[in-house]
């Protein structure tokens, strides 16, 4: 199983309900399931990944996550997760804000586009690189809204009041302990709001 997944597992409580925001073909979803035993949903705006969830067992919303999760109650779910979703949404502070009031806690992970791999490629060769995070698009292909770096986020949370619970640094399957920003591909957090 990719360590992210691992990871997202051991931050989430048994029979937990969870909210998976973008949620793809279900795969982390059904995961968690097995695992943890949580009651999930997902909102997934691709079709085809749709009927990939739905013939994993997993009950799932097709639409823009962006409109319809405004529409939810607060402290409707336990956890939301958006795993390395955030910088392909429109309007990254409504699906965080919105997501902080609907759950206790919310998962969090994106590639870091601070990565030094990413870095060097630009000071070289002044474009942007095709293979970021592990996902290989071109920059007119990328899904990728808004790029972020691991610093980028935790700014946000410092300016916006909001309280880093836990964070984890990949640099593919291994955990990064030094400079994350620099060194590590993917961060992963659990945040909530502070009281």
């Amino acid at each position: 199983m990719r360590k992210d997944y691992e990871i997202i597992r051991d931050l989430i409580a048994e029979n937990s309900k969870v909210l998976d925001l973008g949620c793809g073909n279900g795969e982390l979803l059904a995961y968690l399931k097995k695992e943890k035993n949580i009651k999930g949903k997902g909102i997934e705006i691709n079709g085809q990944r749709v009927s990939e969830s739905i013939a994993r067992g997993i009950t799932v919303y097709q639409g823009d996550m962006e409109e319809v999760l405004p529409e939810y109650p607060d402290k409707a779910y336990d956890y939301i997760i958006i795993s390395q979703t955030l910088q392909e949404v429109r309007n990254p502070e409504l699906v965080l804000t919105h997501s902080l009031r609907v759950a206790r806690f919310v998962i969090v992970s994106f590639p870091n586009f601070g990565h030094w791999k990413v870095r060097l490629y630009i000071l070289c060769r002044g474009r942007i690189p095709p293979n970021i995070g592990g996902f290989n698009y071109t920059w007119y292909e990328t899904p990728d809204v808004h790029p972020l770096s691991i610093r980028d986020f935790e700014d946000y949370c410092k300016i916006k009041g909001i309280k880093i619970v836990k964070a984890y640094y990949l640099d593919q399957d291994r955990n990064i302990n030094i400079s994350p920003n620099f060194f590590a591909t993917l961060g992963i957090y659990m945040i909530t709001q502070s009281s």
